[in-house]
């Protein structure tokens, strides 16, 4: 449950002095925008269920033509797949539409103040191959980041996966304040 305040003339305490109400998110979520795009289709189809294009317009509102439109988008960028079809009930079986994790893959970087940790992993972050070594932060970009590249692109290799699969790459870094100068 949320408590926010009612303001009904535009002051912060209306006649009765200072009025909360309380709301479920339930009811909040009536009014929260619908998902519009392919995008936003993606979103709902990551749970990794499968749904089929009616579902997908009763949970969206948009017509099925749109829905149509955004699957097709999703299917050739190979970040939906068919997967099978529900039960009909009459006529032709409907098509259903689920998350294709191995679609692409991201690297994840994690760099600490003497150590580098990657990881690819797909997109349900299921890692793939991960590696970890020593580096010294302290030796400076130039020679942390060579060497976290020449990394980065041998465990992508590694992942059977190419640098065109890559959907992106996240790296973490120390905090300066809490990094001694000698990078301990």
């Amino acid at each position: 449950m949320y408590r926010y305040r009612l303001v009904t003339d535009g002051s912060p305490d209306h006649a009765s002095g200072d009025p909360w109400f309380t709301v479920r998110m339930e009811e909040l979520l009536k009014f929260a925008p619908r998902p519009t795009g392919a995008g936003e289709m993606f979103q709902l189809l990551r749970d990794g269920r499968p749904r089929t294009r009616a579902e997908l317009a009763t949970v969206t509102g948009q017509a099925r033509s749109t829905i149509a439109a955004r699957i097709d988008s999703l299917l050739a960028l190979g970040l939906v797949t068919p997967s099978g079809e529900a039960s009909s009930t009459g006529g032709r079986p409907p098509s259903t539409f689920a998350f294709n994790p191995a679609a692409r893959v991201v690297l994840a970087v994690d760099l600490g103040a003497t150590h580098a940790r990657l990881a690819v992993t797909d997109l349900a972050s299921r890692v793939l191959v991960e590696h970890e070594e020593p580096l010294a932060i302290a030796a400076g970009p130039t020679q942390v980041l060579a060497r976290v590249a020449a990394l980065g692109t041998e465990l992508v290799d590694k992942a059977g996966a190419s640098h065109r699969d890559l959907a992106g790459v996240g790296v973490g870094l120390p905090d300066p304040s809490t990094t001694p100068r000698d990078g301990r």
